[in-house]
């Protein structure tokens, strides 16, 4: 072979050398392929998540094994001025609670509701589970806890402020020496004036556990952590009647010592 043959052979470019350039389609969907990837399993756990999310306390059931012993569930709701605006959406996440406690509490389990301010009001009496279950109840959605006119004794259920010990005493008259656990649950911003009375009251009440229900924006009182440092801190991220009644059934859940369970 000459030299001229071996020169233009040694030059000519190989496959290596030059590949051939891939079709721009080619070439955007080797990009687009992992993009598109992304967003389908981002898409996938939003779908997962709206799925698994609650809208209400419907949506939820208490799940695992829980004592022999009945429940008395206290709910002690703040009516004072920094509450105004949240009553009637706590009064309704009340409702939606009623109505799903007959499928998840026993029967002789019991509710007792009360609110306070300056005063105290009972909102539900001590009812039964069973008595609600049939419809035997009435809630007193009226605003009275910020009177000297409440139930029981004006000098046993009245103070200067807020103050949770009315709410308190007026639930133990309601109770009236009723046995079993009691399991409290606070609804406050924790700004009261006689937590260490307060608390006297709840050790007499025999509670055995307690769950605090506040805003998320709300900071916990030092007096609160001193006295009820013990109760369960269930922050309500939003203040509508859905939130507020699924806080109200992880307080429960905590009660019985459940969980609560997405249906």
């Amino acid at each position: 072979m000459n030299r001229r043959m071996i020169n233009r052979i040694s030059h000519q470019p190989g496959p290596l050398a030059y590949p051939n350039p891939q079709p721009g389609w080619l070439r955007r969907l080797r990009w687009l392929l992992p993009l598109a990837l992304t967003l389908a399993a981002l898409t996938g756990f939003g779908i997962h998540h709206i799925a698994t999310t609650p809208r209400n306390v419907a949506d939820l059931r208490l799940a695992g094994a829980r004592g022999p012993a009945p429940v008395n569930l206290v709910l002690v709701v703040d009516d004072s001025g920094s509450f105004t605006n949240y009553i009637t959406i706590r009064d309704q996440a009340i409702q939606q609670v009623l109505a799903w406690a007959p499928k998840n509490l026993r029967p002789g389990d019991t509710i007792t509701i009360t609110a306070f301010a300056t005063g105290a009001d009972i909102k539900l009496p001590t009812t039964t589970v069973a008595d609600i279950a049939a419809g035997h109840y009435r809630l007193d959605t009226s605003s009275s806890a910020n009177s000297s006119a409440s139930h029981g004794s004006p000098s046993a259920f009245t103070c200067s402020g807020s103050c949770l010990d009315p709410g308190l005493r007026a639930a133990q008259q309601s109770l009236n020496h009723r046995t079993g656990p009691v399991s409290l649950i606070v609804v406050t911003d924790t700004q009261l004036g006689d937590l260490a009375n307060a608390a006297t009251t709840a050790a007499n009440l025999s509670v055995a556990t307690a769950s605090l229900l506040r805003p998320r924006s709300a900071q916990i009182a030092p007096d609160w952590t001193s006295n009820f440092g013990y109760a369960l801190d269930i922050p309500i991220g939003s203040l509508k009647s859905d939130a507020t009644s699924i806080a109200i059934a992880t307080a429960i859940a905590h009660a019985t010592g459940q969980h609560t369970q997405h249906i």
